[in-house]
């Protein structure tokens, strides 16, 4: 560690950011995915106490972009998080 944050070792301390914010980056695109994954899969309205009854599909509602106005949520999460490539999903 002493050599790590001392003056010398600057190349290994840019190495060690780029692949710092390469896995943040990752994390962050994959939680972001699942979570609306998951909000799309639980976003349903059962009936009361067992009841009989269909399941209802409550839609998402659209999201505000700055600039751009009313978007659809599942394109705005395509766009801000994009698919992990293959090269990427070696490190997730």
């Amino acid at each position: 560690m002493k050599y790590i944050l001392g003056d010398n070792a600057s190349s290994i301390k840019d190495t060690l950011i780029e692949e710092c914010v390469e896995a943040g980056d990752l994390v962050l695109r994959e939680t972001a995915r699942r979570s609306f994954a998951n909000v799309q899969k639980y976003s349903n309205i059962r009936p009361p106490l067992g009841l009989p009854g269909p399941k209802i599909k409550v839609p998402i509602p659209p999201v505000f972009v700055p600039g751009k106005g009313l978007q659809q949520a599942d394109k705005v999460v395509d766009t801000l998080f994009p698919q992990p490539e293959l090269r990427d999903e070696v490190y997730a």
